[in-house]
């Protein structure tokens, strides 16, 4: 073989190598595929360590529960305070407690809850006394 047809031969060799490694290398690309969020009717409740989830029905039975066991109203009008997750009650506020019993699957008994003076269930951390969910 010529010397005038080797080097265009060892020129595609080398395009050819250097087009493989990196075909190789993009081959060796890790590629992360996460699972798509699927829209549910739930509410998500946070706490420091975990998630809870409080679904429709669980809802309905804690509000059921709030409306037959009628507890003293919260009302922050007078202050700066507005219940949020992630806050913790004020001083003076009195958490209430969920009697046992069945709430559609959720562990009420795990949490206290405050009702305040705009109808709103409100969640919360009987430890810290931090807000976990605001129930409309």
């Amino acid at each position: 073989m010529s010397q005038h047809f080797r080097r265009p031969l060892m020129g595609a060799a080398l395009l050819a190598a250097l087009v493989g490694t990196t075909a190789a290398a993009s081959a060796q690309t890790a590629v992360i595929v996460t699972q798509p969020q699927v829209v549910t009717p739930q509410t998500v409740v946070t706490t420091p360590d975990r998630y809870v989830l409080v679904t429709p029905e669980q809802n309905t039975y804690i509000q059921r529960y709030v409306v037959e066991n009628p507890a003293p109203r919260t009302s922050f009008s007078s202050s700066s305070y507005r219940p949020a997750v992630g806050t913790e009650l004020p001083a003076g506020v009195a958490v209430q407690t969920f009697q046992p019993g069945s709430y559609g699957g959720f562990e009420a008994q795990r949490y206290g809850y405050i009702l305040t003076d705009t109808d709103q269930t409100v969640l919360v951390d009987p430890g810290t006394r931090r807000v976990i969910q605001v129930l409309p």
